[in-house]
């Protein structure tokens, strides 16, 4: 669509209702308006806002009682129109400083899935271009490797199309004239045997400028649901966090020590089936973890599924705990099954920090605990 200049200014706003009344603006039928003197009372500022939050605008010239169109000519050769419009830019620049709330991007989908990233992994986007009010482009990043996994942009749709439609678009007639319809996309990174695929879908493109092989577009107009982007965004994200590049499904599982000396983990975890524990270094979203539960108990008491990663936390004590997960309690053992001698027996002797769980004893405990989920 053609930017008029209230869209341009407004373009990532929410008029407040509260802020535009303390401003001054008034009820008139279903909208509320007010009307500001520019250049020294020659001119007069009419701004509208109706009941869904759009707001349009006029400028009257007082003398010929007209509204005044000079100054809605981009690089206008009258310095005087020039004048009127940077007059009532600043205007409309204060009304949204005073009276709106500043959204980060333009589309309603890419403002939610940026709350959902928030929610998620705790990230905000980052404009390293300019500043979140004037860039149409955010970054996201993963703050401890501080790789990118998401980057939204606001382009021109047709650059998606590909190089010919856009060609064929500048040579039509009057094409200077021709809207230009302007779309929030994001990239996010993809496995490269997954490309073709991927591209099929609609709202999928190849990535605009960065590597088609290994990066996507996708377009933030509600055509892919939230769901189905945050399942892409999940993926971009796992090569960036830690270097960590699985796949979602990809389980691996563990074996993690917990010491009640520090934390009554046996009384917590009986009385709850969801609960939270230290983050496990390479502990990722659906992996399996063994609990095991040091002195008096000395075996593995729980097997325990991955929920969410990487919460942010600070604990500082006899130990340092900086960051939680979340797991769910799929089993419950007696203490004396799977105590230190079976776990001897598969070349376990010691259980210090995470590691993997050896394939032969998870199969030992699967076998003898079989049906006895919670």
């Amino acid at each position: 669509m053609t930017m008029s200049i209230e869209s341009d200014i407004f373009s990532k706003s929410v008029p407040m209702t509260g802020k535009l009344e303390a401003y001054g603006f008034t009820t008139q039928g279903n909208d509320l308006v007010i009307r500001k003197e520019l250049m020294d009372g020659e001119f007069e500022a009419i701004i509208r806002v109706d009941e869904e939050g759009g707001i349009t605008g006029t400028v009257m010239d007082l003398l010929n009682e007209e509204e005044y169109f000079p100054m809605r000519i981009m690089n206008s050769v009258n310095s005087y129109a020039s004048q009127v419009r940077s007059a009532y830019e600043e205007l409309l620049t204060e009304i949204r400083r005073e009276c709106c709330l500043i959204l980060p991007f333009v589309s309603e989908q890419a403002n939610r899935i940026t709350a959902a990233i928030a929610g998620k992994y705790g990230d905000a986007p980052e404009f390293p271009w300019d500043d979140e009010v004037n860039s149409s482009s955010g970054v996201f990043r993963d703050p401890g490797s501080r790789k990118w996994y998401g980057l939204i942009m606001r382009i021109d749709r047709v650059k998606l199309e590909g190089k010919k439609e856009e060609k064929t678009r500048k040579k039509a007639k009057n094409a200077e004239t021709e809207p230009v319809e302007y779309v929030d996309v994001m990239n996010l990174k993809i496995h490269e045997e997954d490309g073709e695929q991927l591209r099929k879908e609609a709202g999928i493109y190849p990535a605009w400028h960065m590597n088609h092989r290994t990066w996507i577009s996708v377009v933030l107009d509600d055509t892919l649901s939230d769901e189905r982007i945050m399942e892409l965004v999940e993926v971009s994200y796992r090569f960036a966090h830690k270097g960590s590049a699985r796949r979602p499904g990809d389980c691996r599982e563990w074996l993690i020590p917990a010491n009640p000396k520090y934390y009554d983990v046996v009384t917590d975890f009986d009385a709850n089936s969801v609960s939270d524990w230290k983050q496990g270094k390479g502990i990722e979203v659906g992996d399996i973890a063994y609990l095991y539960v040091g002195q008096p108990y000395s075996g593995i008491l729980y097997r325990m599924k991955v929920l969410k990663t990487h919460i942010p936390y600070k604990y500082e004590g006899e130990i340092n705990v900086p960051e939680l997960m979340d797991v769910q309690i799929l089993n419950r053992y007696e203490k004396t099954v799977f105590d230190r001698e079976i776990l001897r027996k598969f070349g376990v002797n010691t259980v210090r920090g995470p590691r993997f769980m050896p394939k032969e004893l998870s199969d030992y405990i699967k076998e003898r605990s079989a049906g006895s989920e919670v």
